[in-house]
């Protein structure tokens, strides 16, 4: 078990340097030498799951015609705000406690900050860390434009309800 998190601590930051095409080459810089996009392209029912998710972008649309997600999130007005706020509420508030008890459990201990292997090791773990976080951004965003109409119905509506302008009486 120890090892599989090991092999996973170590896979997540590699992952980290692979665009989704499977290249470690940078996206084209200029309109003119975009060959993503292709409206007639097949796409596989994954990579449509993936493109409704946010984690790859569909090679039918335009990139001038995509929508950035924060965008989207934005769009969404105040629930989507609310959405995303308490998306990454609870992101931060319970990756950084599971995180500590990974590394306590793959080691048998927390590391010493008072030496310097133990600081390489608190390095060592922020940067795989982080580097997951930075991974799954567009899940984040995913699952924060998915509760953004729960968050317009049962927060926004209910604590912020809609101004009705009192009719005149005459």
């Amino acid at each position: 078990m120890r090892a599989a998190l090991a092999l996973l601590a170590l896979a997540v930051p590699a992952a980290c340097f692979v665009s989704p095409q499977r290249r470690l080459a940078a996206r084209p810089l200029f309109a003119e030498e975009n060959a993503d996009f292709d409206p007639n392209a097949k796409v596989s029912q994954l990579d449509e799951v993936l493109i409704q998710w946010g984690i790859k972008d569909d090679p039918r649309v335009p990139e001038e015609c995509r929508v950035d997600p924060m965008t989207r999130i934005k769009e969404a007005g105040k629930a989507g705000v609310a959405a995303y706020t308490l998306t990454e509420f609870a992101f931060w508030l319970g990756s950084v406690p599971l995180a500590i008890a990974l590394v306590a459990y793959t080691t048998g201990s927390l590391p010493d900050f008072a030496t310097t292997e133990g600081k390489e090791a608190v390095a060592g773990y922020v940067f795989v860390f982080i580097n997951f976080a930075r991974v799954i951004v567009p899940l984040r965003i995913a699952l924060a434009l998915a509760l953004a109409p729960w968050c317009e119905r049962n927060i926004i509506e209910k604590f912020f309800p809609a101004k009705v302008p009192d009719e005149c009486e005459v």
